[in-house]
């Protein structure tokens, strides 16, 4: 029998032709293709061409404290967790096991990512995920005159990182079928659902930023007309209270729901029941 062996350039050249390369990545994770893009610059361009799809399932971004993010990524076999931490004017960023340093902003360098990994999802994300660990932002602040008080930053930092997010984000809506999202103003769903495909999402969960039931009490009406809330099948937001009036709230539309409000009058009976809420 004859044995056939390569060389590691006519090696980098079979693997570099485009119909072989296409059967590799659909078989392949995004790691594996992030991992494939660096063996040679003729195999990085060939991925760059086919732009595989990542298949990525679900994606969480997770806010630990005041310096830390955490991305973690889904897939059917696998799943991956990154960690961005603030380090002043740097980025260090972790993943099993390693660091690295990168000059830029943890949210800039976490988003960027983000981005990075969704560029050429061709398939539909099972669960957008926006967490946040509430006890783990408390900070002692020094108030002068030998006093101190306890703070807690997550009000802020949830706002920044939400606003950042709807700048990188608007360029491409993303394929997601159901949105869980832990909120404290309208304002910062306005900078998140608009930049989803209205014609994938199903699934509407919110809840309180601090997990306390009851403590946020949320308006939706600006994001009861957007075509994101229209499409929606699901809906379920029982940890905050939302002081729209229900008959405002658009809900016909909706298969299930699951709200906590202020308080319900007979005209909103009424209304739920027409509408088959």
């Amino acid at each position: 029998m004859a044995q056939v062996s390569l060389s590691n350039e006519n090696w980098i050249e079979v693997v570099s032709v485009e119909k072989f390369m296409k059967i590799l990545l659909d078989h392949v994770s995004c790691f594996d293709i992030q991992r494939l893009r660096k063996v040679s610059y003729q195999i990085r361009n060939c991925i760059d061409i086919i732009k595989p799809d990542p298949q990525i399932q679900s994606i969480t971004i997770k806010g630990m404290n005041i310096n830390q993010f955490d991305l973690i990524i889904n897939l059917k076999k696998e799943s991956v967790e990154i960690g961005y931490h603030d380090q002043q004017s740097i980025c260090m960023i972790s993943a099993n096991g390693t660091r690295k340093h990168v000059a830029s902003s943890y949210l800039s360098a976490l988003l960027s990512d983000f981005v990075l990994l969704l560029e050429h999802q061709k398939s539909v994300l099972n669960e957008l995920r926006f967490e946040f660990l509430y006890e783990a932002y408390f900070q002692v602040e020094h108030c002068g005159h030998g006093r101190y008080e306890e703070h807690n930053f997550l009000k802020e930092i949830s706002s920044e990182f939400f606003e950042e997010f709807k700048r990188t984000s608007r360029c491409f809506p993303s394929r997601v079928e159901k949105l869980y999202m832990e909120v404290q103003h309208e304002e910062d769903l306005m900078k998140v659902l608009p930049h989803l495909d209205s014609n994938y999402l199903k699934s509407i969960e919110l809840r309180s930023l601090d997990n306390s039931n009851g403590s946020v009490r949320l308006r939706v009406d600006q994001i009861v007309k957007l075509e994101q809330w229209k499409k929606a099948e699901h809906l379920i937001a029982d940890t905050l209270v939302i002081v729209t009036p229900l008959q405002e709230m658009n809900l016909a539309h909706f298969t299930e729901v699951d709200i906590c409000v202020d308080e319900i009058t007979s005209d909103d009976v009424a209304y739920l029941k027409e509408v088959g809420v």
